[in-house]
């Protein structure tokens, strides 16, 4: 009968033991869970950054393209002038 009642007692222990853990091991899960929807979250926001820097650079180059081309244009039209002015120069000199 004691060994009995010794063996009913180190049942509830372990049982015991085994809820705590348990316990322990669910609330760990939950906190695991929450720390993946967060990096979830910020997974999502760096990517949609990513995207909008992206796109960004592709507008800034294209604006850097249109600013080559216009100051090449410029470039050629001030060259014409001075040659303009040089002909003019010339002839007035003569």
């Amino acid at each position: 009968m004691a060994a009995l009642r010794q063996d009913v007692s180190r049942l509830m222990k372990l049982r015991d033991s085994l809820q705590r853990k348990l316990r322990t091991t669910e609330e760990q899960k939950a906190g695991v869970q929450a720390d993946q929807e967060a990096v979830t979250v910020a997974l999502h926001r760096l990517e949609r950054d990513l995207e909008t820097n992206a796109r960004q650079m592709e507008a800034d180059k294209k604006a850097m393209d249109d600013l080559r081309y216009e100051r090449e244009l410029l470039k050629k039209g001030l060259l014409k002038a001075q040659g303009q002015q040089l002909i003019l120069f010339s002839r007035i000199t003569r």
